[in-house]
């Protein structure tokens, strides 16, 4: 019952800032932008699309080396992250994040407590980059583009984002110390909250402890700045190629608003979280709300088609199978072996 509640929640609120997307759209010039796209076009977009897969993975490899010694093979860790992203963006209620972990107990890659304390280094990770990218942008936009709140609370951001970091640092080292440190300064917040904030510190403790060296560790950044730098190259890419002249920034700063629109519970493939999300991240460069649907429905389409379409692939070839995931049915995992 609880799960058909947030589903049918997250219909409601998909539903309703497809409305706010939508309802000042003058489709007709939404429909001239969209003319200017070239095949040509759409295929370089795509190679950027696939490449940011090649590094997702190339960053997960190092992960899944450093914690059982073996790199697992190209191929397979790529056909594992393809199937387990497409899982993400289509399954609701963020049920797709199991994926992955499964797959890599299936395959003896990693234990699934193991494979969750990965994806938690990646979601910390990449919450600390797009935070970057987004102040970043934030202090290089002209201020006339965006209301002196925005700026004041951008430099409040960076002074959290910065004491963030160094708290992680902090928690790396000491760890102990940082977990007590962190229950005293949540003294004020109900069990159940201060229990999984704590869990979630401990479980990206037990994910970056795998790193032996700190070249790994570099290595690890680079993947991720070029992941999301491919991202946010590259959807501004595709505004251009529409004919709409804005600088590389409008691009990431649509990237960092997507990020943070997709947080909120949104049904499968994120339809209207998505689209609001590119509206309320290319407005503050000039850009209508009739362009920004119809590059919304352009990046959105193509992202759904390719992962559907790879991932679809991926399965009927035996790439990787789901088989048994449903009740948990599986190879077992490398220590249970």
């Amino acid at each position: 019952m609880k799960r058909f509640l947030q589903f049918g929640f997250s219909l409601l609120v998909g539903g309703v800032l497809l409305w706010l997307s939508f309802r000042h759209v003058d489709w007709n010039e939404a429909k001239a932008n969209l003319s200017q796209v070239t095949a040509w076009g759409v295929l370089l977009y795509c190679l950027a699309f696939g490449l940011q897969w090649v590094a997702r993975t190339l960053r997960w490899r190092l992960q899944i080396e450093a914690t059982n010694e073996v790199k697992p093979p190209l191929q397979l860790a790529l056909c594992i992250n393809v199937v387990a992203m497409a899982a993400v963006f289509f399954v609701p209620l963020r049920l797709g994040e199991l994926v992955r972990p499964y797959l890599c107990r299936k395959y003896k890659l990693a234990k699934m407590s193991e494979a969750l304390a990965h994806s938690a280094v990646e979601r910390v990770t990449d919450g600390i980059v797009t935070t970057a990218f987004l102040l970043f942008v934030l202090f290089m936009m002209p201020k006339e583009n965006l209301p002196d709140v925005i700026f004041n609370g951008a430099w409040i951001a960076a002074g959290i984002f910065l004491g963030g970091v160094c708290f992680l640092g902090f928690a790396y080292f000491w760890r102990q110390p940082a977990l007590n440190l962190l229950t005293r300064c949540l003294f004020f917040a109900p069990v159940g909250l201060k229990g999984k904030l704590i869990g979630l510190l401990e479980t990206f403790l037990d994910g970056i402890s795998c790193f032996a060296n700190w070249k790994a560790f570099f290595a690890y950044l680079f993947y991720t700045g070029l992941f999301w730098g491919l991202n946010g190259w590259s959807m501004w890419f595709l505004i251009d190629l529409m004919g709409i002249d804005v600088p590389v920034t409008a691009g990431f700063f649509a990237m960092c608003c997507l990020v943070l629109g997709v947080m909120v519970p949104a049904p499968p493939a994120n339809v209207g979280n998505f689209e609001y999300a590119i509206l309320v991240g290319v407005t503050p460069f000039g850009l209508s709300a009739s362009v920004a649907a119809a590059f919304a429905f352009l990046l959105h389409t193509i992202q759904l088609l390719m992962m559907l379409t790879v991932a679809v692939l991926i399965i009927s070839v035996g790439g990787v199978s789901l088989a048994g995931i449903r009740d948990g049915r599986d190879e077992p995992s490398p220590e249970e072996a």
